[in-house]
């Protein structure tokens, strides 16, 4: 259940988690973890394997909330039993490596109440996803074989307690509006979450992306068509094999809100998908676009160092690359890509 902590009244770190039938994911989740946080709390929405008894054993107490077609509303509901100064919130197919666990638990003892943003990389085989990032070797994944690539998509995982945050959204819910509202800054940590969930099979995709789908149409019908919405969608509709339409989304999104919070992420989205429907002058536009609007994000910083490495400008990677690494000397994922890039130099 994670080690004891002597830092106060109450515990550094509360591991918060979601589960339905996930007991196996459930278990392997508790105990890979038990050296990062001092309180673990775990919410069932309604199990019919045996992840209450898991809970139970592992944590000490099951918490359960009725399914009720929404994310935010469970996820409220684990956050609302967690007792730490701060809270990782984490999905059972999800892993921490823990070489990353000193630096997380750094980052809660650093002074700074800010939201950290912690990378998810979603493993999964060669898809028509243009964010898809090739691994440079199969299955060079911590502690799961098998890989070809992943996905990444940057989400707020670490924040402190006590503050009354909670997530919005009944699909792809987020903690901004809480954030912003709350005057709490957002900080990228440079640690990545590992997401295994895409490797289970096609069955469990096909499952996975009805649901979201089903969600995130409910999510637009309710809340109406935000920039963010319609990243969101967009997303959702490259799974289904919708490119034309996802365009459609990102464009519009660009009309309604040119300088919002979501302009990098849309652009570069809309950067892979030009790149990958082989208009890389046009993606150039985006990704430098997208870099140029967030100088303090190493995500846009990869993605013009990765188009600038497809497109044989190793001296502009390189010096990308450079650059990047100065702002963000500790980022791990920045380091992974320096040796892709130095790799791909010997081609």
């Amino acid at each position: 259940m994670g080690r004891e902590t002597t830092r106060g009244p109450a515990p550094l770190l509360s591991l918060a988690v979601i589960v339905r039938n996930q007991a196996s994911d459930l278990a392997e989740l508790l105990v890979h973890h038990r050296d990062l946080y001092d309180e673990a709390v775990v919410v069932d929405t309604g199990s019919s394997d045996d992840s209450p008894g898991v809970a139970e054993r592992l944590a000490g107490h099951v918490h359960r909330f009725p399914w009720n077609d929404d994310f935010s509303a469970a996820r409220n509901h684990s956050l609302d039993h967690c007792h730490g100064q701060w809270i990782l919130v984490l999905d059972c197919d999800e892993r921490i490596d823990p070489r990353d666990f000193r630096a997380v638990r750094a980052a809660c003892l650093g002074g700074e109440a800010a939201g950290f943003i912690l990378e998810q990389r979603s493993y999964c085989q060669p898809t028509g996803d243009p964010a898809f990032v090739p691994l440079p070797c199969c299955g060079d994944v911590p502690g799961r074989p098998g890989a070809a690539g992943y996905v990444p998509e940057p989400t707020v995982r670490l924040f402190p307690g006590g503050k009354g945050l909670h997530y919005s959204g009944r699909v792809h819910e987020s903690l901004a509006e809480a954030l912003a509202e709350a005057g709490i800054p957002v900080r990228d940590l440079g640690i990545p979450v590992h997401h295994f969930g895409h490797l289970q099979g096609l069955e469990g995709k096909r499952r996975r992306t009805s649901l979201y789908g089903r969600l995130l149409r409910s999510k637009i019908r309710e809340e109406g068509a935000s920039p963010r919405a319609c990243r969101e969608m967009a997303t959702q509709l490259l799974a289904e094999g919708r490119r034309d339409l996802a365009r459609r989304f990102l464009e519009a999104a660009l009309i309604d809100d040119p300088v919002g919070a979501e302009v990098h992420r849309v652009r570069s989205l809309l950067g892979r998908l030009d790149l990958a429907d082989g208009r890389p002058e046009a993606a150039r536009v985006q990704f430098h676009s997208a870099l140029r609007i967030r100088p303090d994000s190493w995500a846009c910083w990869a993605d013009a160092v990765r188009f600038h490495s497809s497109q044989g400008e190793d001296d502009l990677a390189v010096r990308y690359l450079a650059e990047a690494r100065r702002l963000f000397p500790v980022n791990r994922g920045l380091k992974e890509l320096e040796s892709q890039v130095f790799r791909a130099r010997g081609r």
